[in-house]
């Protein structure tokens, strides 16, 4: 099953009654850092951070135990039921339903259905802490609203026709068998630029770059551009059952980063571009190069 890249969830240990806002904020921080953004939900995640940054850190932890792990989120309640004698609360966080247990049968009775809480709930999946926020909820639906930026637009990428690499000289290329269909596909790098005797690059001004995925009796072309004073690199990672190929452009003019996630069931890239620079880009340092 696909991870869904954009759930909040900041798991922490608590070691005492009242947690410190320099450790939320440390927090905060990273999952920022970590965070692979999908495209209509930046508002939503920033909302949410902002709601926990004031909500969160300036307020009473959550009733736990000295060690006791809680992971914190957010959502909007949709259903609360009683079950062999015990209360349940189903909350709509993005990428599915979370099905909670509320110990507190005076807290049970006060939740309402089609609220924004935010909530801190242990390993058991029994609530710990719960509180409306309206505000944040307006925000949140408000954000949804939001038009897609047309720059930051998911794209797919579909096989083709094999294509001609015939005037091109292969700069790199990695061999793995991804979609595990039993052949074991081709990540290759490609510009048309040609060597010499000693077999070094003969480096134009610009030239066409060519990242292709050679597959069985198949191509998936990630990027074929002309590319003026620069240089395009490619990474292969997975994350957990996930598989990625990455690219770092840098040019006289523009800077960008494209991540490239491979989709098995539509047999497709999906194509997101996170980082992107356009203008008078000074690079000064690049630590690799062909």
């Amino acid at each position: 099953m696909q991870k869904n890249p954009y759930i909040l969830q900041f798991n922490y240990i608590i070691h005492n009654p009242y947690i410190n806002s320099k450790i939320c904020g440390i927090l905060i921080l990273r999952k920022v850092r970590d965070m692979k953004v999908y495209i209509k939900k930046i508002t939503f995640i920033l909302v949410l951070l902002l709601g926990f940054a004031l909500v969160g850190c300036n307020r009473e932890a959550p009733q736990a135990q000295v060690g006791e792990e809680l992971t914190l989120n957010a959502g909007i309640a949709h259903s609360k039921y009683v079950e062999d004698d015990k209360n349940y609360i189903e909350i709509s966080i993005d990428g599915g339903d979370l099905k909670l247990q509320v110990e507190d049968d005076t807290l049970f009775d006060s939740l309402m259905e089609d609220e924004f809480y935010l909530f801190a709930y242990n390993k058991d999946n029994v609530i710990k802490d719960i509180e409306v926020n309206s505000y944040l909820k307006d925000l949140v639906l408000d954000s949804m609203k939001q038009p897609v930026d047309d720059d930051m637009e998911l794209q797919g990428i579909k096989a083709q026709d094999p294509v001609s690499t015939d005037d091109l000289t292969l700069l790199d290329e990695y061999i793995i068998d991804f979609n595990q269909d039993g052949f074991e596909e081709r990540i290759s790098m490609y510009v048309s630029a040609g060597r010499d005797e000693s077999g070094e690059i003969m480096w134009d001004d610009g030239q066409r770059w060519l990242l292709v995925v050679h597959g069985d009796g198949k191509d998936f072309v990630l990027f074929d551009d002309y590319v003026q004073l620069g240089t395009i690199h490619f990474n292969v990672l997975t994350e957990e059952d996930d598989f990625y190929i990455t690219t770092i452009s840098s040019r006289t003019a523009n800077f960008a980063v494209t991540q490239y996630e491979y989709h098995k069931e539509q047999d497709l890239f999906i194509q997101r571009t996170p980082i992107a620079i356009e203008g008078n880009v000074n690079m000064l340092h690049s630590s690799s190069g062909y």
